[in-house]
């Protein structure tokens, strides 16, 4: 099973233990996405299993006005890396930086 996690202030690195370094700045909407994935429909498939292919997909769903627009001239995007937790957390993918496009 793998994790999506999201940083808006960047790259870290923060270690996770047992020499897993996510390359990820712990923020408020880390946390965000920690507190909501698997229960709200906001982070579609930020949690879940590979499939056959070893792929998978994500979004963040946003209806009109929950993002406000002056959120776009402190954040223009998002850092994001994915780490395996089951069995356990055991693996960090490399960051990449997702720009916000309206």
């Amino acid at each position: 099973m793998y994790l999506i996690l999201g940083s808006l202030f960047g790259n870290g690195p923060t270690p996770l233990g047992g020499g897993v370094i996510l390359p990820l700045t712990i923020d408020p909407f880390t946390e965000l996405v920690l507190a909501l994935t698997g229960s709200q429909a906001a982070f579609v498939g930020f949690l879940g299993a590979l499939d056959a292919q070893g792929s998978a997909s994500a979004q963040i769903v946003a209806g009109p006005g929950q993002i406000p627009p002056e959120a776009l001239l402190f954040f223009p995007g998002m850092h994001f890396a994915w780490i395996t937790v089951l069995p356990q957390i055991d693996f960090a993918s490399n960051a990449v930086f997702v720009a916000f496009e309206f």
